[in-house]
Order: structure tokens, then sequence, then C-alpha cells
């Protein structure tokens, strides 16, 4: 086989003169149309130019404004649950600090002892059942 037959099979066939193709996406100088990959510009030269409607425009940038508006509000949404639910953790962490585990227990003291912890649990007195 001719590998010159072989390379010109391979590549896309570029639009006619004056035809107008659709592109499903643009990145830098290449469109992606049902064609295949469609280089705008080549050896510097344009090859391609691209057409974008007005309209099509405004409808776009108006649906992207809409996405955007949403996004914030779901963000700041967001954002308010976060400070809520922190202020509740700490709000309980302070309550279990503030209410140690062994307050409830009998013989319980809040006295502070010479070691400067504060509170200590005293055991049952001699010949008192526990």
């Amino acid at each position: 086989p001719d590998p010159l037959a072989l390379a010109d099979g391979l590549q896309a066939r570029g639009p006619l003169f004056g035809e107008e193709l659709f592109a499903h996406e643009r990145r830098g100088d290449w469109a992606r149309t049902a064609r295949g990959w469609l280089p705008l510009t080549l050896n510097g030269k344009t090859r391609l130019l691209v057409l974008e409607e007005d309209e099509v425009q405004q409808a776009a940038a108006e649906r992207l404004q809409g996405e955007l508006e949403a996004a914030r509000e779901e963000a700041a949404a967001a954002r308010r649950e976060a400070d809520a639910l922190r202020a509740e953790l700490q709000a309980e962490r302070l309550a279990a600090v503030s209410e140690p585990a062994y307050r409830g227990l009998e013989g319980w003291s809040a006295s502070e002892p010479a070691g400067g912890a504060r509170g200590r649990y005293r055991g049952p007195a001699r010949g008192e059942a526990s």
C-alpha cells in the first residue's frame, strides 16, 4: 500500500469554499466538527472563520448568568449551614468541657485539690456499700 494514500484517507476533509460547519467544541486554534478536528489557522494563515450569532451568544450568556447566580446562592446557603453547624459543635464542646462525665457520680467534690485539678472523686467511706 501507498503510505501517502493512507495518510490522505486518515485526514479529515475540510469544508468547501463558503460552506458552513457547526463546531461542537473549540480548543485554541482547533474546532471539532462532524468531520473531525479542523485547524482554524494553518501556517499562520486563517483557514476557517468562526461565525457566532449575537442571539446565540446572548442566550448563552443569560443562561450562564442564571447558573452563576444559582451557584452563588447555593454556596451562600452552604456557608450559612456550615457556620450554624460550627457554632452548634462549639456549643456542644463547651457543654462537654463544663459538665464532666464524673459530675453525676456520688461523692464528687468541686473543691480544688492542691494539685490544681478541678474536682475529684472520693470513693465511699469505710463501711459503706458501693
